[in-house]
């Protein structure tokens, strides 16, 4: 392994015990985000900044080791929603954002003179809308 690949190696394993993005490493090690990713498409490095490197990896471990644990997981668990109730709250979301923008649809359809315009949007729109029992009217004026 050369000394290049060690260091990428070095880096990589600091960045997962640490839970630090690489980009995150690079900007603070050397100010360039990029910086790991430079090396892995072979971009020479100096002497100088291997040693920063190595530097910066020591330092923090050395950190790690005295601060205290990090703490558990604690955020709030999700409830879990039968099918039917899932199905049912949909239900109530998409009839409501329906009629209550209404308005708002017929004013683009009245205003827009194209009509592979007017089609696409009010396919966009019966994607999203589930009517009980499944049937739905559908009026063209066929004007133009």
């Amino acid at each position: 392994m050369t000394e290049h690949a060690k260091l990428i190696a070095e880096i990589e394993q600091y960045c997962r015990e640490t839970g630090v993005a690489e980009s995150t490493f690079g900007r603070h090690v050397v100010n360039d985000g990029k910086f790991v990713s430079r090396l892995r498409d072979g971009k020479g490095v100096t002497t100088s900044t291997v040693a920063k490197v190595r530097a910066h990896i020591g330092q923090n471990h050395a950190l790690e080791e005295t601060a205290a644990p990090r703490p558990k997981d604690t955020s709030p668990k999700v409830k879990k929603i039968s099918p039917k109730q899932r199905k049912r709250e949909e239900l109530k979301k998409t009839a409501f954002r329906f009629y209550d923008n209404r308005q708002k649809y017929l004013m683009f359809v009245n205003t827009c003179s194209e009509k592979w315009v007017v089609a696409e949007r009010a396919g966009m729109e019966l994607a999203h809308i589930h009517p009980q029992p499944p049937a739905l009217r559908l009026f063209d004026a066929g004007m133009g």
